[in-house]
């Protein structure tokens, strides 16, 4: 009697049993079992080939490529088209740099003319001021000239050093009335009073220099003649318009 092991438990069964008399597990044919342990070997399955390459059909135009030396879009010098939207000019893209510089010049501006502002007020009250001072020493020295030359042609008239005889002043300087040699001292002295000052100057010599600049001047009541803004005199200052046509008596000469 043939006999199979169980696939179960083990057990030598009977090959004609259908069930394993040591477990119960039902017994598979030997044939089947066989078959289930090992499979039959699927069958090989062919792939489809690659295809080849795609060539055109003979006479069909090939690729076309742009000339030789033609600028190629993309590349320096050919603009790119805007292919999303066809016939839309791109955005110009903004000048920062002139922004910048717009922004420095106004923050210049901004500081600088405020400081020139403040450095002209300090400077230009210090240049009038430097002028001013020049001005008033110039008018204080002519003054002085002209109190010079007043004292001087009076004292000459009186003492008969000027004298309408003389040849050489009656050639040159007419401007006042003047005594003979032979007038007395009273005479010569009442002559010299009328006298003025464009009679002096005429006579020292600076009329064409110091007569526009009288009218800064001033006189106090001993003759003395002063610069108008000169502060230390001006309280003795009586006469305070004088011109060439002031005369000696005016000028409080005796």
């Amino acid at each position: 009697m043939a006999t199979v092991f169980c696939q179960n438990c083990g057990a030598q069964v009977d090959s004609s049993s259908a069930f394993c008399t040591n477990c119960g597990a039902k017994m598979i044919p030997a044939t089947q079992d066989v078959q289930q342990s090992f499979p039959q070997p699927a069958a090989p399955q062919y792939s489809q080939p690659a295809p080849g390459p795609q060539y055109p059909p003979q006479g069909a135009p090939g690729p076309q490529y742009p000339p030789q030396g033609a600028p190629v879009p993309g590349q320096p010098g050919m603009p790119v088209p805007n292919q999303a939207y066809p016939g839309v000019k791109p955005p110009k893209k903004k000048n920062t740099g002139c922004i910048i510089a717009a922004v420095i010049v106004g923050v210049l501006l901004i500081i600088v003319i405020p400081v020139c502002a403040i450095l002209a007020a300090i400077a230009i009250p210090a240049v009038v001021g430097i002028s001013n001072s020049a001005n008033e020493s110039s008018y204080a020295s002519d003054a002085a000239t002209v109190d010079n030359a007043c004292k001087t042609y009076y004292a000459g008239i009186v003492s008969g050093t000027i004298n309408y005889d003389d040849d050489y002043y009656s050639l040159m300087y007419s401007y006042d009335s003047l005594p003979s040699k032979g007038a007395s001292i009273s005479l010569r002295k009442e002559m010299a009073l009328e006298c003025t000052i464009g009679g002096a100057l005429d006579y020292n010599g600076t009329y064409s220099v110091l007569s526009d600049k009288l009218g800064n001047m001033g006189a106090d009541s001993n003759g003395n003649i002063y610069y108008i803004y000169d502060s230390m005199h001006s309280d003795d200052i009586v006469k305070t318009s004088l011109s060439t046509y002031t005369t000696f008596s005016e000028l409080g000469y005796d």
